[in-house]
């Protein structure tokens, strides 16, 4: 295994867990009936950049160190960041689950045998320098105003990191994986003369450092071309009908929104919509959604969850039918399911969560030309800042950067505002490109064409 760390530094992933075995035999030495530690540590090397210009430089270097123990169908948990302080924290725990209620459904989830994924540890990334993110912080800039110097970058960043997580429990998980990143992020507008356009973002990111001046490149691209883009714009109109999503909007609008009401937690205490859906349709049957986070080098792809269970591919919605719900040990055992489907989440510093992995939505067969190529007044969604009610789906908020698109043309405008209800629209989806689009260096998303929304321009 690649060791991990800078300088005198050094980490290993199994150095990793032979703490958390030690720790985890140290809670049941002490009485307790189950226990679990999970040790997480990640360094970092980042510039961050304002008005234009290099400000500071970054290097974190951090373990966390988490113990869960059960002690009579009662829940303590508690971290620290210093092993050393490991028995103090373990005080710290077995005095919150004795103040706790007892929960019959309490349980660590069992050890299983995990596949390993290729690429997501790459030594090139771990060893980039604040050296090296600020030469590239500064390439970054220059890039941007190479392209267009009208175009003014408010903040951004560069940064590169590495790190470990081990989990070890007294339920048979003994497991450890690692992982790099290299990533730049940019948020700004373009300013030409006394016209001012609306901000845009955009961003990329890697496992590996190879390569990685492409992805600086296209960030800076993609970046100058939502800048200017959003430069003069006109006002736009209002109707009830089509309105088209990029594949950033279709991301956090649509799909985030979705998911957030599959949450097992959310369903069991009667606050979702989607509670008792399972194998009904929900959506066009256009929509399939697939979570898996076991592709090769991806960034959101992962080879254990917070619990240490595997990660595996899942089907959530196959043409517009759902198929499944996330959970972890708890909110399965909750629900009366066999155990966890690998989708707990969560860091050292807290108790598992419930999140999917890596979802990506199939693309369709529309041509983007043609979705662009509309006779009817259509508005391209780009970025959304509203809320939407995660008990009854409705949404409602103002288009950030947008366009119209009417015969062919397309021109940007002014805020507008757009309200509907997310259920109503995705099950209202008509269109979905064949052509995908990274968002921000992650997970490959297509456009999104979707009827029934209320657009009202100012």
């Amino acid at each position: 295994m690649t060791e991990l760390g800078r300088n005198d530094r050094l980490v290993t992933p199994e150095e990793l867990l032979a703490q958390c075995q030690e720790a985890r035999d140290l809670a049941l030495g002490q009485g307790a009936d189950e226990a679990e530690v999970i040790a997480a540590w990640g360094t970092s090397q980042s510039v961050e950049f304002e008005k234009n210009d290099l400000q500071i430089a970054i290097s974190d270097d951090e373990t966390v160190y988490g113990v869960r123990i059960i002690k009579d169908q009662r829940l303590g948990f508690a971290s620290t960041n210093d092993f050393e302080s490991f028995p103090a924290t373990l005080e710290d725990a077995f005095s919150l689950a004795k103040s706790s209620v007892a929960d019959p459904l309490l349980g660590l989830a069992e050890g299983k045998e995990i596949t390993r994924i290729d690429g997501l540890f790459h030594s090139d990334a771990a060893a980039v320098g604040v050296a090296d993110v600020t030469s590239l912080g500064g390439e970054l800039i220059r890039k941007v105003k190479d392209l267009d110097p009208r175009v003014s970058i408010d903040s951004g960043s560069v940064a590169a990191g590495q790190g470990a997580r081990a989990i070890a429990s007294s339920n048979g998980v003994n497991v450890h994986s690692q992982g790099s990143q290299v990533s730049c992020y940019l948020f700004g507008m373009a300013v030409d003369g006394d016209e001012v356009g609306s901000f845009a973002v955009a961003g990329n990111g890697s496992r590996s450092f190879k390569g990685f001046e492409e992805k600086i490149n296209l960030c800076a691209e993609q970046f100058v071309q939502k800048t200017l883009g959003a430069l003069r714009p006109g006002k736009g109109k209002s109707y009830l009908g089509d309105v088209l999503f990029t594949p950033e909007a279709t991301s956090s609008l649509i799909i985030g929104n979705l998911l957030g009401m599959l949450n097992p937690s959310a369903i069991r205490k009667g606050k979702s919509p989607l509670g008792g859906k399972l194998s009904d349709m929900i959506a066009s049957d256009l929509l399939t959604l697939v979570d898996d986070p076991t592709v090769p080098g991806e960034l959101d792809s992962s080879e254990i969850d917070r619990e240490g269970q595997p990660r595996g591919a899942q089907k959530i919605i196959e043409n517009g039918r759902l198929l499944s719900i996330p959970y972890n040990q708890y909110e399965a055992m909750a629900a009366g399911q066999p155990g966890s489907t690998g989708h707990a989440s969560g860091g050292a510093e807290n108790l598992p969560g419930v999140s999917f992995g890596r979802v990506q939505m199939a693309a369709g067969s529309a041509k983007l030309q043609d979705l662009l190529g509309t006779s009817k007044p259509t508005i391209i969604v780009t970025r959304f800042s509203g809320s939407t009610n995660a008990i009854t789906g409705e949404f409602s908020g103002v288009v950030k950067a947008g366009f119209v698109v009417e015969n062919g043309e397309r021109r940007p405008i002014t805020e507008v505002l757009i309200a509907g209800n997310l259920l109503d629209l995705i099950r209202n989806i008509n269109a979905i490109s064949a052509e995908t689009e990274k968002v921000f260096g992650r997970v490959p998303f297509p456009w999104v064409r979707a009827g029934g929304v209320s657009v009202t321009a100012g």
